[in-house]
């Protein structure tokens, strides 16, 4: 619903900055969490395998929400899409 140069600026800063992966990574598990039908997996050995990102802070609603705006009020054609 954000549009792709949004989606494209938000997934390129998730590359760059581990803050934001991790802010990211974390509403993306509540929000799922939330769902119908949401599951927890059963904890196994292959859990310890992925990198976790745990160590970085995430960004609070307010820094990311000056983040997304900042981007948007400079790049004004963004309200076409």
């Amino acid at each position: 619903k954000m549009g792709l140069p949004l989606f494209d600026y938000i997934k390129n800063l998730c590359r760059a900055d581990l803050r934001m992966k991790a802010t990211m990574q974390q509403s993306s598990q509540q929000w799922f969490r939330k769902t119908k039908g949401y599951r927890p997996k059963p904890k196994d050995d292959s859990s310890n395998l992925t990198i976790s990102i745990s160590e970085y802070e995430p960004y609070t609603d307010h820094e990311f929400r000056l983040i997304i705006s900042a981007f948007i009020r400079g790049n004004p054609g963004i309200y076409n899409e």
